[in-house]
């Protein structure tokens, strides 16, 4: 009986190490058969590497979150910091999709991976995926909204989107206050100004009460109405060429169609009051353009209405 015993107290530890053998097996596989996986993002995982989660579920015996600790050690002391070969996902995303699989609340490993893949092992389609999931399982968090954004962005070159995710982010608790003119940046990049400017009315109006993020907004407003603004005596310049078959001889020939409607951009009537400032511009013969009376210092205007772009 108390052999039976003593036994059964040993059972937890031959648990252990029964599964820190198998999951060392599981390791060893899994760098040895890792195969060049297609990029579609509705690929099947299961078919291209040697262990998934779901397989390691199987023998943990109840201890996912412990196989979960040891291969997020693993992938701390592993992982590689070169280029991923073009059409390969990395090991690194595979070794953090497991992980927070077996441990969804563990939040470290999004951290890291948002890192290292896009940065360092530059894995496109893992650094996609792991921001999607990370998305899924904290949507009211911030930073990955943020993250994808950025992602979206500067890698994908996909604006509409990164707007999207960088408005969404802004709306949500904790989010700095730069982010919702970033967003309003990103929307710009579309070239719909229009859209782009009543969004940003929308966004000033939602955000009563904090003033660093409103003023923020509100530069954004004032120039992209001052871009709106200088398209409209664009076009009745060129409506004026249409007409006349010649340029005018100053500015007041044509100054009559200007047509600038702020009232049909505007939800309400405090908005049509804050797009109530007319920016004044001419005719430059010289240039045959039109520019503005006053210069971009004086207005305190940022003609720059997209995002920085690296060299």
């Amino acid at each position: 009986m108390l052999g039976a015993f003593t036994y059964l107290r040993r059972l937890p530890l031959l648990f252990a190490m029964a599964f820190l053998l198998f999951a060392k097996v599981a390791i060893f596989d899994q760098n040895r058969g890792l195969r060049p996986v297609p990029t579609p993002p509705d690929i099947d995982l299961k078919k291209y590497v040697s262990f998934t989660a779901d397989k390691l579920k199987k023998f943990s015996l109840g201890f996912e979150n412990a196989e979960a600790a040891f291969l997020w050690i693993h992938l701390l002391q592993k992982a590689n910091d070169k280029p991923v070969t073009e059409g390969r996902i990395s090991w690194e995303y595979v070794q953090t999709e497991m992980i927070t699989s077996l441990d969804p609340n563990f939040e470290s490993p999004y951290h890291f991976a948002s890192m290292i893949l896009p940065v360092l092992r530059q894995d496109k389609e893992g650094t996609h995926r792991i921001l999607l999931k990370w998305i899924k399982k904290s949507p009211t968090q911030w930073l990955p909204h943020y993250l994808l954004a950025f992602y979206l962005y500067d890698v994908l070159g996909d604006y509409p989107k990164a707007a999207t995710q960088m408005l969404k982010a802004a709306e949500l608790p904790g989010a700095p206050a730069h982010l919702a003119a970033l967003g309003v940046r990103l929307l710009s990049e579309t070239g719909a100004l229009e859209h782009t400017l009543s969004t940003a009315l929308q966004f000033y109006q939602v955000n009563q009460g904090n003033s660093e993020r409103q003023e923020r907004l509100r530069r954004r407003i004032r120039s992209i109405s001052f871009v709106l603004q200088k398209r409209s005596w664009e076009k009745a310049l060129e409506k004026f060429k249409a007409a006349n078959g010649r340029a005018p001889s100053d500015t007041g020939e044509f100054v009559s169609l200007v047509d600038w409607r702020p009232r049909d951009l505007a939800a309400n009537e405090e908005m049509f009051k804050f797009l109530g400032e007319r920016f004044l511009f001419r005719y430059d013969s010289d240039r045959r353009q039109i520019e503005s009376v006053k210069s971009y210092t004086e207005l305190q205007i940022d003609p720059t209405l997209g995002i920085f772009r690296r060299k």
